[in-house]
């Protein structure tokens, strides 16, 4: 199908090519500046594509990570943060018991590349995220949790990271365009973090209700 609209008095074709089933639900919009579909990931979300498009996200103390075979022209970005824990019962460095959402957004990001056609030895891997937004301890432990996972489990798996952005105590809205691997990151200015802290405590709120289950995870 085709739609088209008039930008600078000129006529710009835009092919709406099909998302990959599964993802349908991805509010995608048309991008001016790179005349390209944007897929629009929110936290808890992942977004998979075979498509010229990029994927946007903005990022407080959550991580996303961008995962692409550049050899079979498939790639995905996810976004995701740890739930939290009573310090009392759980212990902040102890991301094996911290991971369960951290370990299922990658599972599915990973295992969705490798299912619609990408090999685990070509992935490339870039991670960002774990600001630090709220002043003090507390803040400085939610976004760390979650880098200290991320960290923990590219190790293991042993994946190829390619570059990183992680920490600091800005807000960043990255761009990821699967079909070359680049990445636009823009640290976002302090008047914009109070918007990104409210989208991530009310995601926080949805994590920590999850009944406390995660199998083990198979990469295949």
């Amino acid at each position: 199908m085709e739609l088209f609209e008039f930008i600078d008095e000129r006529r710009v074709i835009k092919e709406k090519f099909t998302a990959i089933e599964g993802y349908e639900h991805i509010k995608r919009t048309w991008n001016r500046e790179f005349q390209l579909y944007a897929a629009n990931v929110v936290p808890g979300e992942f977004y998979i594509t075979e498509q010229d498009e990029c994927i946007k996200t903005t990022l407080g103390s959550c991580i996303a990570c961008c995962v692409r075979d550049p050899e079979n022209g498939i790639g995905g970005l996810n976004h995701f943060m740890l739930p939290e824990f009573n310090s009392t019962k759980r212990n902040l460095k102890d991301t094996s018991q911290l991971g369960k959402e951290g370990c299922w957004a990658m599972e599915f990001l990973i295992n969705g590349v490798l299912l619609h056609g990408g090999e685990r030895s070509n992935l490339e891997v870039k991670l960002f995220g774990g600001a630090q937004l709220i002043a003090g301890l507390e803040g400085a432990q939610v976004g760390q949790k979650n880098i200290n996972f991320i960290d923990d489990y590219v190790n293991k798996e042993s994946l190829n990271v390619a570059a990183r952005d992680l920490g600091g105590q800005y807000a960043r809205t990255i761009i990821f365009f699967p079909k070359t691997g680049k990445v636009k990151l823009n640290r976002l200015g302090h008047n914009q973090d109070k918007k990104v802290l409210r989208e991530e405590q009310s995601y926080a709120g949805r994590v920590n209700s999850t009944p406390d289950s995660c199998g083990d995870i198979e990469l295949f």
